[in-house]
């Protein structure tokens, strides 16, 4: 007698689908960012403390980003600098006085504008940004600066 021989049943075709929410929010969120950080680069063009040209960073300088919604994205809240003194100069020492360079060397936000925002940030990241949000914020950057780059 022949043993019966069990037939796999057919995989049911998967529907294509697009991404989750919570990723397209991330996609989005990771093209603000770079959106923001062309703009503040093409609005400065070299770095504000030594006028290097090549690898420019953008840095957040009166709120950081994790502490301010409203300002985040704000090219006022962004200077130049290049490597060495965006990553040795503000990461690693953060002085005061390398703080008060960046202050002289800024000519597109008066120091109390700059103090204003400061004020005004604190305590703004409770709530989630939404997509139509981030979609204008990204449209509004991308105005700013040059276009991206293609991939």
């Amino acid at each position: 007698m022949a043993k019966a021989t069990k037939t796999k049943p057919k995989p049911r075709a998967k529907k294509k689908r697009g991404p989750t929410k919570p990723v397209r929010m991330r996609r989005l969120l990771k093209k603000c960012n770079e959106a923001w950080s062309r703009a503040v680069r093409h609005r400065d063009g070299k770095c504000l403390i030594c006028g290097e040209t090549k690898n420019l960073h953008a840095h957040h300088w009166i709120v950081s980003r994790a502490r301010s919604r409203k300002y985040r994205f704000d090219i006022r809240n962004g200077v130049t600098l290049c490597y060495a003194h965006h990553l040795r100069g503000i990461h690693t020492e953060a002085s005061l006085a390398f703080m008060l360079m960046i202050t002289k060397a800024v000519t597109f936000i008066t120091f109390e504008e700059a103090q204003a925002i400061a004020a005004d940030a604190t305590g703004d990241v409770s709530s989630p940004y939404t997509e139509e949000e981030l979609t204008a914020t990204l449209t509004a950057l991308e105005a700013l600066g040059p276009p991206a780059p293609e991939q």
